[in-house]
């Protein structure tokens, strides 16, 4: 099924102006806010681990992934045989301890895109070649 152009999905969804349970919440702790987060220091120096645990990582969030580095072939990366190359330095990357299997993962999955962009590409100059070809084909 789908949806006309400008159209809601679901036109009796949550009206405007009605806040969200998250939101309610947080406006009901707002005035009591300073006081819970004294509470928590408290039971946190106190020895609670649960609450130390609170603290902690509201001071020290957890970290973001970190940039992958690694060199990319001199050529550009148009051509399957240059993607291919780039897969081998990965998987070396990774059996060399240089990057995780995560991550490896998700420059495989860049990858794989990329090679479905150059298929595309070569599909699309395979198709005018063949138009071009007939369009000449058919005036003679």
């Amino acid at each position: 099924m789908t949806f006309k152009r400008g159209k809601s999905g679901n036109p009796q969804g949550r009206p405007k102006g009605i806040i969200s349970r998250r939101g309610q919440l947080s406006k009901l702790l707002e005035p009591h806010a300073e006081a819970l987060i004294n509470k928590a220091v408290e039971l946190a120096k106190a020895g609670d681990i649960n609450a130390l645990r609170l603290c902690l990582e509201r001071l020290i969030p957890k970290p973001r992934e970190e940039a992958i580095s690694l060199e990319m072939p001199d050529e550009a990366v148009d051509k399957p045989s240059v993607l291919l190359a780039f897969s081998t330095q990965v998987i070396n990357a990774v059996t060399a301890g240089e990057i995780t299997p995560d991550q490896a993962q998700k420059l495989f999955s860049v990858i794989n895109i990329q090679g479905e962009v150059i298929a595309l590409a070569d599909l699309e100059g395979r198709l005018k070649a063949l138009e071009t070809f007939y369009k000449e084909r058919t005036k003679k």
